[in-house]
């Protein structure tokens, strides 16, 4: 418990007029159809392109939505990187409940937004990571490799632990 001096007044804390101050360096005035506004960029956005993966880790949170294997079209891909492009976005993180290299084209839709001068960043488990894949994975901000497994006795020494039991 709190003592009344390490109390928190959560309606300071949380006042949606709070702004810090490199949002407000970088906000923009734009034209939103009834006027000029200001407004601040998307700064970054997780990118979720497909449900289907290569692996079925037994640790996925995503194992139900993975099993329709859905995956966004060419045109909702390309239509959404346009808009993010034209939002100002700063960087994209490519993750989700799936594996995003699954994805066809997925090389040439990072390629686009690292050409946008939006940084990229990936979340995969590397296996469908091709040699010719490694100039474009260099100019990533960052790619997160999971090691986890389908199993749970190589899951348990991977991780050291036994997240498995009650």
């Amino acid at each position: 418990m709190l003592s009344s001096q390490n109390q928190v007044n959560l309606s300071i804390l949380l006042n949606p007029a709070k702004i810090l101050p490199h949002y407000e360096y970088i906000s923009t005035k734009v034209d939103m159809g009834g006027g000029i506004v200001n407004t601040l960029p998307t700064i970054a956005v997780e990118f979720h392109w497909c449900a289907s993966c290569n692996y079925n880790c037994i640790h996925c949170s995503y194992g139900q939505r993975r099993q329709n294997k859905s995956r966004l079209s060419h045109e909702i891909i390309t239509q959404t990187i346009a808009d993010l492009k034209e939002l100002g976005t700063k960087a994209v993180y490519l993750s989700g409940g799936g594996e995003p290299t699954t994805l066809s084209k997925w090389d040439t839709y990072a390629q686009s937004l690292i050409e946008a001068n939006i940084e990229v960043a990936l979340i995969t488990n590397s296996v469908a990571i091709k040699p010719e894949h490694y100039p474009l994975l260099g100019q990533f901000n960052y790619i997160a490799v999971s090691v986890y497994s389908t199993k749970e006795e190589q899951y348990k020494a991977i991780v050291g632990s036994n997240h498995f039991s009650g």
